[in-house]
This record gives C-alpha cells, structure tokens and sequence, in this order.
C-alpha cells in the first residue's frame, strides 16, 4: 500500500508499506511484519514530472492557437 502517514511528531510522510504474515516450522500464523518506507521524495519527483507535462501540454495548446 502506498499513502500518507503521520510520525509520531506529527509530521506528514509519503510511504510504501508492506505487511506480511509470518508462519512457525508447521506452517501455523505466527504474526506479522511491517515494513514502512519513506518515498516522499520520489513522490514529490512525480508530482513535479506531472505538473511540468500539464504545464507543456498548455503550453503546446496555446501555442496551436495562436498558430492557427
């Protein structure tokens, strides 16, 4: 799963979190394990990519406007 978390200071982060069950020797469910990576900033890196595409795309529109 990927989306927002809080850490306990409260500040906001982007993370991937993967939880799997672990099993004993008989295969019986033993528990879990959560990992939580930070990716903000491959999050953000993303956002950024995205709004520079919409911004060339305005731009190549206004462009065939003026053109035409």
């Amino acid at each position: 799963d990927e989306g927002w978390r809080v850490r306990k200071d409260g500040t906001r982060f982007f993370a991937n979190v993967v939880i799997t069950l672990l099993r004993d020797e008989r295969g019986a469910p033993r528990g879990f394990v959560k990992i939580t990576r930070d990716v903000t900033a491959r999050h953000r890196a993303q956002a950024a990519v995205e709004a520079a595409r919409r911004e060339a795309e305005a731009a190549r529109a206004a462009k065939s406007a003026f053109l035409s």
